[in-house]
Formats: C-alpha cells, sequence, structure tokens
C-alpha cells in the first residue's frame, strides 16, 4: 500500500503543466510512473535528479483517477522548490512514493467529516474533496479554509464549485478587504458551530493545528476523531 511507501524510495516524474494558483502559490501536475498510487492526505518528498539534491515536501493536492494513471499535483509557495527544480513544462524530477496518515479512508461516514485548512495546508484537504466528489458523496462534508484575503484561498473556485454537490464550504479571512461578507478572523474563531461528533481532519501551519485540536478537544472532541499535521 502507498501508506506503508518510504520517503527514500524515489522515482522520476515529468512536469506536465504549471499554474499560478494564487500570488504565491504555484500548481504542479506532474506524470509519475502509472503504477504510483497515493491515498488522499498524503504527502511526498521531491528533488532535482541528482541524487544528493536538496529535499523539498508537498502534500499531494489531488485525489487518484483512474482515467489518468500516475497523474498528480501538488501546490508550492512560490520560491519554496528546491535548488534545482523549475517549474517548467516538461522538466523531469524525482520523487518519493507518499506517505503520512493523513488519510481519509478511515472516516465513518462523509456526512460527519469536517476538512480545517490554512495555506497550503489545504492542499491534502482538496484530494479529499475531490475523491469525495468522485464518490458523490460530499453531502454533509465541511471545509473550514483560513487564509489573508480572498486572493489567497487556495482552490477557492474549485471548492465553491463544490456546494453544488452539498458541501458546506466556509472560508474565513484574517485580514479581508472591501465588502467581504464571509467570515473574518483566524480558523480557530469558528468552531464553535462544527459538528463535534465529526471526525476532523486539519493541516496547516503546527500552531494553528496546536491550537483548534486543542480547542476542539477541549470542545469535547475525543482525541481518536482528530487527524492533524503541521509545518
Amino acid at each position: 500500500m502507498a501508506a506503508a511507501s518510504s520517503l527514500s524510495e524515489f522515482v522520476p516524474a515529468r512536469i506536465v503543466r504549471v499554474s499560478q494558483e494564487t500570488s504565491n502559490v504555484v500548481g504542479i501536475r506532474l506524470q509519475a510512473p502509472l503504477d504510483y498510487e497515493w491515498t488522499p492526505g498524503q504527502h511526498l518528498a521531491l528533488r532535482a535528479a541528482a541524487q544528493d539534491s536538496v529535499l523539498g515536501y508537498y502534500s499531494i493536492a489531488s485525489a487518484p483517477r483512474h482515467s489518468e494513471p500516475g497523474i498528480l499535483e501538488i501546490a508550492a509557495l512560490v520560491g519554496s522548490l528546491p535548488k534545482g527544480v523549475t517549474p517548467q513544462e516538461g522538466n523531469e524530477i524525482w520523487i518519493s512514493r507518499p506517505n503520512g496518515k493523513l488519510m481519509i479512508g478511515s472516516v465513518r461516514s462523509p456526512a460527519t467529516l469536517v476538512l480545517i485548512g490554512m495555506g497550503t495546508g489545504v492542499a491534502p484537504l482538496r484530494a479529499m474533496v475531490q475523491e469525495l466528489g468522485e464518490r458523490r458523496s460530499l453531502t454533509g462534508a465541511t471545509l473550514l479554509q483560513g487564509a489573508r484575503s480572498e486572493s489567497e484561498l487556495l482552490f477557492r473556485q474549485e471548492f465553491f464549485s463544490c456546494t453544488e454537490q452539498g458541501m458546506d464550504y466556509r472560508p474565513v479571512l484574517s485580514k479581508p478587504t472591501g465588502a467581504w461578507p464571509g467570515r473574518a478572523g483566524r480558523v480557530q474563531q469558528h468552531l464553535d458551530d462544527l459538528d463535534l461528533r465529526a471526525d476532523f481532519r486539519l493541516c496547516g501551519s503546527s500552531a494553528m493545528v496546536s491550537e483548534v485540536t486543542r480547542a476542539l478537544v477541549e470542545r469535547g472532541v475525543f482525541q481518536d476523531q482528530i487527524k492533524a499535521e503541521g509545518y
């Protein structure tokens, strides 16, 4: 299984598309070997071709699709890619087999799933949302996404479109501008009306993850309902 694979095992991949997702985040689509498998919520390491190259670590931002074997996406902060890795179509890089336990597989049902992320930490949650969409199981799932401004809401149009399938999308801006009609502040301030019986998946800064986890537990959520990764 992909979850048991080691980050020390690298395979070649080719960049097939580069997109500017926000002013400071670039989206990179990769063609990995056709047998490359992962579970939404996992991450990988990538490097330039030289074996002693510096590693960068990124969550996989897309769900596996049977119609496109080996195609996956990551979201990288501008300037964060390791030395020697240039985000340009056609370039070859090396990626590890996936790892990580922030996975969707163990949730009891999509209707009791709450995803909370900020910044590029929303990338693995996007993979989960795509997986639920493929299953036609987004009804009742909730995504609470934090960003500084509306322009920095990563994948916001895709998430907005998921509300048509029943997902409850709740963007939160810490520094809104203009007549922002939505939630403001930090995601930590918007936990009170969540279903505390849900399974929770958290990803973002270590500080946010720690604060949200602590706040949920204080509200009565059991630790085994929460899976989280911070950076």
